[in-house]
């Protein structure tokens, strides 16, 4: 193990939660803008679509008929997967930087549903069929054509897909979750009623317990055992407890049993 570096408020790129927000604004508005235009074309095409019959710019206009709604749709479902990882990177704060990178990447992925569980996201119980449109829009609606097994199912599947991105109704209740998603990630550790409380210890060169309350966020231990303690045969939670009875260090102790800990190791985090 070498020396490692933690998670801050001071932090940049892919560990500052605002950057992160950014690009979900910069998605979002994105997705609104092509929606319109693509309303804009389809009156257009819809109102020509008799005089152009033989016209050289049909094919063009019915790519971009085509098109257009499934770049919103792909464009919408990105920013709601920016505002979540926002708010996983405001869990991580304390955290080893290592470990939120390798979380965003392999332990989420497009997962939006467990994202907005890793957050304490409130509707994820009345949003989880809306989380699972996004993520199959965002691995698969928006950009692949239809996968068919069966010939003869293609043409009533790629109507299904057309009516999921086409439906304007459908458009603007998820652009009503992307919004609700960017409240709850706005309001943590951004809230006078519920503050949120960090508290972060190095052990040695490489460890580090990490300690997070509040914030609308569930309260959560962060540790990481230290190569000094690996090689001392200290690597366990009762000795890292331990550490921890001194009273500048008290308030790991006193939310030990009563927070979720978990384990960041060299492959994965692991919930003990």
């Amino acid at each position: 193990m070498g020396r490692l570096t933690l998670v801050t408020s001071k932090s940049v790129g892919i560990f500052n939660a605002s950057e992160w927000l950014k690009e979900g604004d910069g998605l979002l508005a994105s997705a609104r803008t092509t929606r319109a235009t693509w309303l804009v074309k389809r009156r257009k095409f819809s109102d020509g679509l008799n005089a152009a019959q033989e016209s050289r710019v049909l094919p063009r206009a019915w790519s971009e008929l085509v098109g257009m709604p499934r770049a919103s749709m792909l464009l919408l479902g990105y920013s709601v997967e920016m505002y979540l990882k926002a708010g996983v990177v405001k869990a991580y704060v304390g955290c080893r930087d290592g470990m939120l990178e390798r979380d965003l990447k392999k332990r989420f992925g497009h997962g939006l549903t467990e994202l907005a569980v890793e957050i304490d996201f409130q509707g994820v119980q009345e949003r989880a069929s809306d989380f699972d449109s996004l993520r199959r829009i965002i691995l698969f609606d928006s950009r692949y054509p239809v996968t068919s097994a069966h010939p003869s199912k293609y043409h009533a599947e790629l109507n299904a897909q057309t009516m999921r991105i086409w439906n304007s109704q459908n458009f603007a209740n998820l652009c009503g979750l992307a919004r609700e998603v960017r409240e709850h990630v706005a309001r943590i550790d951004k809230d006078r009623r519920n503050p949120g409380l960090h508290r972060c210890y190095r052990i040695d060169d490489d460890g580090y317990v990490a300690l997070r309350v509040g914030g609308h966020l569930r309260s959560r231990i962060t540790l990481r055992f230290s190569s000094e303690q690996h090689r001392a045969g200290n690597a366990t939670l009762k000795h890292m407890r331990q550490l921890f009875l001194k009273e500048e260090c008290r308030w790991i102790e006193n939310w030990w049993d009563t927070a979720e800990i978990r384990h960041d190791d060299e492959r994965e985090t692991r919930i003990l």
